[in-house]
């Protein structure tokens, strides 16, 4: 551990799904999986940190972006949901043989369906311990809040990545340099495929990551 003690400056909780590629790849930042994150342990073994950060993001749009990029649509999901290349590969040349309004019915059915029957269910009789499921489709606030409070210093937002790292940068006495753009998603405007059914149902499903990080 010394090296912890040493090298890094920020501790970077990561929410699947919201610029973890990007802010990791940062040489003053050690990331830490989210997954029912105590801040406790981290920080007691890691004396130079200076802030922790998490970012958040528009919950339509992250939702979408875990179902289209992890493979749910195509049941090609494995482990806690990243494919192989191959299987990537397939995968999106399927998608690719839709129109749009095809493509945006398979997304509803899928929601309606499967996910508010399969995770959504399994989400409800989580309770509070242990590693979450599909941790992309979990609820952000799920990510960051231990025992109903928040466990990092500052929540940036994917809509303002640069404003909040600028400013996490400066709390951390680092040079601000701007973050690469990686990992981004092969289908541009993913969001778009909302329906009136799927919104309402992310409305519902999300309904604390609305309230807690101020999205409307």
């Amino acid at each position: 551990m010394e090296n912890l003690k040493t090298k890094f400056s920020v501790l970077f909780v990561h929410i699947p799904k919201n610029a973890g590629s990007s802010v990791g790849r940062s040489s003053f930042v050690v990331k830490h999986a989210s997954r029912n994150f105590s801040p406790e342990v981290p920080k007691s073994s890691t004396e130079s940190l200076k802030v922790s950060y998490a970012i958040c993001r528009d919950p339509y749009a992250r939702f979408t972006s875990a179902v289209f990029n992890h493979g749910y649509l195509g049941k090609v999901t494995v482990g806690d949901g990243f494919l192989s290349e191959t299987v990537q590969n397939d995968y999106w040349k399927w998608l690719g043989k839709f129109k749009f309004a095809e493509l945006q019915k398979i997304f509803e059915d899928w929601v309606t369906g499967d996910f508010l029957e399969q995770y959504y269910e399994k989400f409800k009789t989580w309770d509070g311990g242990g590693d979450l499921e599909w941790p992309e489709l979990q609820p952000q606030y799920r990510h960051v809040y231990y025992k109903d409070k928040l466990s990092v210093d500052q929540v940036g937002r994917v809509e303002d990545l640069d404003g909040s790292w600028r400013l996490v940068c400066d709390l951390a006495g680092e040079e601000y340099k701007e973050l690469p753009r990686v990992n981004v998603s092969k289908l541009p405007e993913h969001w778009k495929y909302h329906t009136d059914k799927t919104r309402e149902i992310v409305r519902r499903v999300y309904s604390e990551d609305f309230e807690k990080f101020g999205y409307v």
